[in-house]
């Protein structure tokens, strides 16, 4: 008999999730075609399919993870990806510097080294889509098939309508 600790809301090892191969294959073969959105009940191991296992399974593709669920403002979003794409514009110097430069044009302050870590002032805050677009093509310029995995989606669009309707930033 094999015997395993419970783990509630701990972080797998890919082959300590098991049972899943033929809806990972699944998974893998929509995102051959379109884009993905996977729903379904809390505690059924969602993260764990997307992070853990396609994470580690996905070979020459670029597989870019962010859990999102402690955004409340677009602007939040917007950082937290530049953060996490950050890391992977590094290896690219061209990339990284026209960043470096736009970002530098948008805040008015000098950004140095590989660190990409700003806080984007409120008065660009309403610039979100902007900024947004503008990362997701420097990102879709990486050589390569990027596939970019927003974590717990839902509870940051809901916690945007509820700091909206609290008198934050409009989504």
């Amino acid at each position: 008999m094999l015997s395993q600790t419970a783990n509630p809301g701990g972080k797998l090892a890919p082959d300590e999730v098991v049972g899943r191969d033929d809806l990972i294959k699944r998974l893998w073969w929509i995102l051959e075609r379109r884009h993905l959105y996977l729903t379904g009940e809390r505690r059924m191991g969602k993260t764990s399919i997307i992070r853990d296992k396609m994470g580690s399974e996905s070979g020459d593709i670029r597989f870019i993870y962010m859990d999102v669920s402690r955004a409340i403002s677009p602007i939040e979003f917007v950082e937290r990806l530049q953060e996490i794409g950050a890391q992977h514009l590094d290896a690219k110097k061209r990339l990284a510097s026209r960043l470096r430069i736009t970002w530098s044009k948008l805040v008015g302050t000098e950004v140095g080294g590989d660190a990409f870590s700003l806080k984007i002032p409120s008065a660009l805050a309403s610039n979100w889509k902007v900024l947004l677009e503008g990362l997701l093509q420097d990102l879709a310029r990486l050589e390569g098939r990027t596939i970019i995995a927003f974590d717990e989606l839902p509870l940051m669009l809901d916690a945007i309508r509820r700091n909206t309707k609290s008198g934050g930033e409009a989504a």
